[in-house]
């Protein structure tokens, strides 16, 4: 007997796999799978299937959301030419038969994602999905921007548990994700009223897709977060109740949040979209010779801005990078993305340094109290990532740059860093102290609030 798998719908769509009597096949998300899948739905290790004799066999792994045959709940057993698989997002026909010849593959059917997702999914989803408030709030920007779009090279990589630095390399190197990882495929279907274009970004919380409103062809974008990253219990409660309070916030220097929920277990943002660039995408156009210290003090004070108006929330970004500040295609405006998933993902796993999915590429800019996972981190652990941020965007990278990850976190807590001005003199010797000042080991040491920084970038006018 001839058995083959055909991917008919998800992000691995028209891939074929052929099973081989006697061979267990795994299939999931996670790395070992004999079939690796790239939606995001999908649980690390979702189901068992094989060959036996003239008869193929399946067995869910307790997969997080259960494993579909025929749009039926399907513990194990057999299954028949024709079956259709339901992992996530993903759907695969299984085909049997004597020969090659006989495999043949049934019409596909376009997936239908929006109209009623209570009724076409068999699992838990929370009822409330928190819309956009009315526009006399604030006048719509019409550039907008992606949020939280980071190059997957700053997103990809994990980190381990421990507190100190050579404990927590250890860990670092152990659970670091394969650099294999590569974005979904295009996903032909809706989400809502939103045709899901094509993969922005992917980074260490989910997916960023770029879409448009079938209705008005305005532009957005969409992250899907990783089940993992907000999974149900308390993340997902904490994901409900900070979805409430960001909705409602707006500034002119912050990505906008039109509208966040859930859809087949997977939480949901909609965002502002721009045409434009990340400051990391621009670092990395000046290939390591920094940018123009004017530009730097523009997006610094943009950033300052997003900053302060937190402090007034009282809400710690945590994630101050090249990559999460956004600008339109001129500069000329500035505004930091997902802010309001600092609420949403204190204390989770995926903004925590000391846990197994930190994020490698993101060390060189946490501050000295992230990396020790000491009490009381606030504004002020903002300040010195921003202070990280503008001194690689002025001198082409990190105050703290090394291939080992214990030598770069034994750096970020006792080294001072190098003078800007040595290698880049034409750069005002307050800004540099400025930038410096921001670098201070100690919370105390710093700029007190980003007010004081907004003041002290305007008393440096010397253009």
């Amino acid at each position: 007997m001839k058995c083959e798998l055909v991917i008919s719908k998800g992000p691995d769509a028209e891939q074929r796999f052929t099973l081989v009597a006697g061979q267990e096949f795994l299939l999931g998300r996670g790395e070992g799978c004999d079939l690796r899948l790239r939606d995001p739905s999908v649980s690390r290790h979702q189901c068992h299937i094989w060959l036996e004799a003239d008869r193929v066999m399946l067995s869910d792994l307790s997969s997080r959301w259960g494993t579909l045959v025929n749009d039926q709940m399907f513990k194990g057993g057999e299954l028949k030419s024709g079956d259709r698989i339901t992992l996530g997002d993903t759907e695969i026909t299984v085909l049997l038969g004597s020969s090659a010849d006989d495999l043949t593959l049934p019409p596909r059917t376009r997936p239908t994602l929006d109209q009623s997702p209570t009724a076409e999914f068999r699992r838990p989803l929370p009822a409330e999905v928190f819309s956009d408030p009315p526009d006399v709030l604030v006048a719509r920007n019409t550039t907008g921007e992606p949020a939280g779009v980071s190059p997957r090279t700053e997103d990809q990589r994990k980190t381990g548990s421990g507190t100190d630095a050579a404990r927590l390399a250890k860990t670092i190197i152990r659970h670091t994700s394969p650099a294999t990882e590569i974005p979904p495929a295009i996903v032909d279907r809706q989400f809502g009223n939103l045709k899901l274009d094509e993969v922005v970004a992917i980074g260490r919380t989910g997916i960023v897709y770029s879409s448009t409103n079938s209705e008005t062809g305005e532009k957005y974008a969409v992250k899907l977060f990783y089940p993992e990253a907000l999974p149900e219990g308390e993340p997902r409660e904490r994901f409900v109740r900070a979805m409430r309070t960001m909705i409602n916030l707006r500034h002119e220097n912050l990505v906008r949040l039109h509208r966040a929920g859930s859809q087949r277990g997977v939480c949901y943002t909609v965002s502002e979209f721009v045409e434009g660039h990340s400051a990391g995408q621009l670092l990395a156009k000046s290939n390591g010779q920094g940018m123009d210290w004017r530009f730097v003090r523009h997006i610094a004070v943009g950033v300052a801005h997003a900053l302060q108006f937190a402090f007034e929330q009282n809400i710690v970004h945590r994630n101050v990078t090249p990559s999460n500040i956004l600008m339109n295609e001129s500069g000329s405006i500035v505004k930091l993305g997902d802010l309001y998933l600092a609420k949403a993902l204190i204390g989770a796993n995926a903004f925590d340094v000391t846990r197994t999915d930190g994020v490698i590429g993101h060390l060189p800019y946490l501050s000295p109290e992230q990396i020790e996972h000491l009490p009381g981190q606030n504004h002020l652990s903002d300040l010195y990532s921003l202070g990280a941020t503008l001194y690689a965007l002025l001198t082409g990278g990190p105050p703290f740059v090394s291939d080992s990850p214990t030598e770069l976190l034994r750096q970020i807590t006792t080294r001072v860093p190098n003078p800007i001005r040595t290698t880049h003199p034409e750069i005002p010797s307050h800004f540099e102290s400025v930038v410096l000042r921001l670098l201070a080991k100690r919370p105390e040491d710093r700029l007190p609030n980003p007010a004081e920084l907004l003041k002290q970038l305007r008393s440096d006018r010397t253009d």
